[in-house]
Parts: structure tokens; C-alpha cells; sequence
């Protein structure tokens, strides 16, 4: 297969004609033309950039001129890996494997989406194609489609012998190159997303900021909380630190705990404001024992019926909003491995038991404030409901699935 391209001057941009010569059944040679339309006056989508001013049009389905999405004044990382404020661009592996990030509140916003990045989507997971597009009509977090493929300044030709991943990805750096270039005058840089290790290296040596997704949320300022939204399959999130629990007693300690009060059985009940902070109603106690950090929950999910223990008095909190605080949480979680967890007697629990009901009364003043906490040791009966769904074939990667779910979606 041999490839020819001209180009063709148009008044708003170039015509790129592609001569492609292969070989036909009888051995000849067969030749396809296509052709391509690249424009000069597709705008970045910027509220910073001047230089788009004058190319945003009237859109017919509501009568109005087309406006900028993207902030003048975006996330500001100021200080952490020379990124200061930016925009973020995505790669294709980002959007399949992290969509459920993308349309949380809590992060993602001023996001530039490259045409070839939804095109890519659009073929390999539907599903994921049509929530991405839902993503890109919410207002409040500015996500803009950027044709680039389309913009005569970001459209790179199929090299010969190149195959089409080699040359999306090409696609998706230039974009992001072009990008550097137009706003290097704003003050507004763009960091390109990729979990793609020759992608990435491709990128530094094209001068564009690039980091994989686990590094950018590290730097952002409620990265612990972001942890737990980030996707953990295999070869994509090799950086995350895998968490451990403590281990839950056996049922004969638990009982036995129970019976001789140094444990207490209750419902479990999560914030629905903070995942890493709940509450167990003890009936011995005049008020919820309070359960903070990952590892005091211990797995344990909203409405389980757990059996708890009393945590020393040193690690009993005040209620205010340093509660919240998942650093401040960690900091003080049973498993921290910077302290070893400390081993108190039966005995002991008991009179920590008799403590938390003196505390919660207000018997001491200076010691009102104080609230017991306590970490899940046990699950006695989950409050899980069954449902009902079904599995889209296309809707899921063959390889990143086990054999028995491949073959049937082979099958289908």
C-alpha cells in the first residue's frame, strides 16, 4: 500500500486530498481518493484567548452566539510540578477506565475532550461514549469537544504503514501541543492525561506537560478523597497503595466479647456528607459511638449490623469539622503504619465503656466536647439487597475480563 496527500488552499483553511494505492484481488492496483477539510476558525473554546474572538457563530437551535466554556480563571496548582493554572486534556484510556471520576463533583473541571479522543470511545465502549457526551452538555463543569481533527493547526496525516492507535495518539499530543502554543500568552498551560507509558514519553519529548492520572490527583488538594474514586484494574493503577484492614475476630471472640461487654453489637449508620465517617447506636451508651477513618469502618457498609470496640481514650475526638478532615482521620486510624495498634484487656474495655458514659452525659465540663470513638471488629449480617441487570458485550474491554465472560462475549 503506497499513500499520495496534497493540500488545497480553501478560504477558511485547506483541503487535504489522500491518494491511497492497494493491492486488488487480481494483484492490480486499486486507488481511493479521500478527502479532507481542515478550517482556521475553530475557536479553543477559551475565555482567556483573544485570538478566537471571531470565531464563534450563531447557533440556529437557540438563536445565540456561540460563547467560550472553558475558565479565564481554572484550577491554579500553584507550586506542585510546574503547573500552575491549567486545563486538562484527556486521553482515551482516561475516559474508559475513569469515567465515574470525571462525573464527580468533587473533581475534573475546564476539561478539553479531543475529537479523536470520543471518536475512540465512541468505538470501543458506547455506553461510556454516551455519558461522556452527557458530561460535555453540564454547564458547571466546563468540558469542551475540540474538533481537532478539523482545526488546521492540529491535524497531523496518516503517516504510511502507520496503524490507526500509533496515529490517534499523535493526534491526541499534537492537540495537546497546539493547545501549549495557542495560550502560552495567558498563562494558562494544559496537562495532558495519560496512563499510556510510550504516550507519555512521546509527550515529554514534545515540550507538553503530561502526567498519568493517579500523579495529577495526588497534587489536587482533596486528593485523599479522591483515592478511593480511582480505577484500580490491572497495569492502570499500579501506583496506588493497596489498603489493608484489620481482620475481623472469630465469631467465638465476638460473642464472647459481647456477653462480657467489652464488645457492642448495633447498626451502623455512614454520613451521607463525609464515606469515611459513622455512627453505632449502643444501647449501653447514651449516645452513637462515633466510627472515623477507613480503617475503623473496617468494610463495613450503611445499615450493617456490626460489633464494635471502644478505642482508647487518646484517640477520642472533638466534634467539629476537623472530623471531616481525611488527613487528620488517617492520621489517627487504628493501622497507621507509622504505630502499632495497642492492646488493651477486657477489663480495660470495660472501663472504657464506663468512661463514654460519663463523657457523654457531661459529668466533666472541660471533657463535654469529647466524643468516644470505636473501630468495627465483626459484621454480623449485611444489609445488602439483591438486583437485577443485565451486561452490555459492548459496553465491556475482552481483555480486561476473564475467560469464561470472553467466550461469552465472543458468543454474542
Amino acid at each position: 500500500m503506497s499513500t499520495a496527500i496534497q493540500k488545497r488552499k480553501l478560504s477558511t483553511g485547506l483541503a487535504v486530498t489522500q491518494k491511497v494505492f492497494v493491492r486488488s484481488r487480481n494483484g492490480g492496483a486499486l486507488k481511493i481518493v479521500r478527502e479532507h477539510y481542515l478550517r482556521d476558525d475553530i475557536p479553543c473554546s477559551s475565555q482567556s484567548c483573544d485570538k478566537c474572538t471571531d470565531f464563534y457563530f450563531l447557533d440556529a437551535s437557540t438563536g445565540e452566539i456561540t460563547k467560550p466554556v472553558l475558565s479565564d480563571s481554572p484550577l491554579d496548582l500553584k507550586g506542585k510540578a510546574d503547573i500552575g493554572k491549567h486545563y486538562v486534556m484527556l486521553d482515551t484510556n482516561v475516559v474508559l477506565n475513569a469515567i465515574d471520576m470525571l462525573e464527580s463533583d468533587a473533581v475534573f473541571y475546564d476539561v478539553i475532550v479531543p475529537q479523536t479522543v470520543l471518536e475512540e470511545v465512541k468505538n470501543k465502549s458506547f455506553a461510556i461514549y454516551l455519558r461522556l457526551r452527557t458530561l460535555c452538555k453540564n454547564e458547571e463543569k466546563r468540558v469542551v469537544v475540540f474538533h481537532n481533527e478539523f482545526k488546521t493547526d492540529s491535524y497531523l496525516a496518516r503517516e504510511k504503514g502507520e496503524i490507526i492507535n500509533d496515529y490517534n495518539d499523535r493526534l491526541i499530543r499534537n492537540c495537546a501541543k497546539f493547545y501549549t502554543s495557542h495560550l502560552k500568552d495567558t498563562g494558562i498551560s494544559v496537562v495532558l492525561l495519560t496512563n499510556d507509558k510510550a504516550n507519555i514519553e512521546k509527550a515529554r519529548a514534545d515540550d507538553v506537560k503530561v502526567m498519568t492520572l493517579e500523579d495529577y490527583v495526588s497534587l489536587l488538594p482533596n486528593a485523599t478523597e479522591l483515592q478511593d474514586m480511582l480505577p484500580s484494574s490491572d497495569g492502570f493503577s499500579a501506583k496506588l497503595t493497596e489498603i489493608k484492614y484489620p481482620e475481623y475476630y472469630t465469631t467465638a471472640r465476638l460473642m464472647g466479647g459481647i456477653k462480657n461487654g467489652s464488645l457492642y453489637q448495633g447498626n451502623i449508620s455512614v454520613s451521607s456528607y463525609n464515606f469515611l465517617e459513622g455512627s453505632v447506636n449502643v444501647s449501653s451508651l447514651p449516645k452513637p459511638l462515633l466510627i472515623l477513618g477507613r480503617e475503623n469502618l473496617n468494610r463495613a457498609f450503611n445499615g450493617d449490623s456490626v460489633v464494635v470496640q471502644i478505642l482508647p481514650k487518646s484517640q477520642w475526638k472533638k466534634p467539629s469539622t476537623e472530623i471531616v478532615d481525611e488527613e487528620t482521620i488517617n492520621k489517627n486510624a487504628v493501622g497507621d503504619d507509622n504505630e502499632d495498634e495497642v492492646v488493651i484487656s477486657d477489663e480495660e474495655r470495660r472501663l472504657l465503656a464506663q468512661e463514654a458514659i460519663r463523657v457523654q452525659g457531661g459529668d466533666v465540663e472541660e471533657e463535654k466536647r469529647i466524643v468516644p470513638t470505636g473501630r468495627v471488629v465483626g459484621i454480623l449480617k449485611r444489609s445488602w439487597r439483591l438486583y437485577v441487570g443485565q451486561l452490555a458485550p459492548n459496553s465491556v474491554n475482552p481483555n480486561q475480563v476473564g475467560e469464561e465472560l470472553k467466550n461469552w462475549l465472543v458468543r454474542e
